[in-house]
């Protein structure tokens, strides 16, 4: 769960890279989580990017 925490936060971060996105959803996959759940968690991901700025 702490790795999952690490790459969400990575994730979050204004100018994050598509590779960083594929490794949260990686982890998303080794917790159980399905495509619906990570594209619902990357929308919110967006958010917090624009946010940031």
């Amino acid at each position: 769960m702490q790795e999952f925490a690490h790459w969400l936060q990575l994730a979050s971060q204004p100018g994050a890279s598509l590779a960083t996105e594929k490794q949260l959803q990686q982890q998303m996959v080794r917790l159980g989580f399905d495509q619906s759940d990570f594209e619902a968690l990357l929308a919110v991901v967006v958010e917090l990017r624009f946010w940031e700025v």
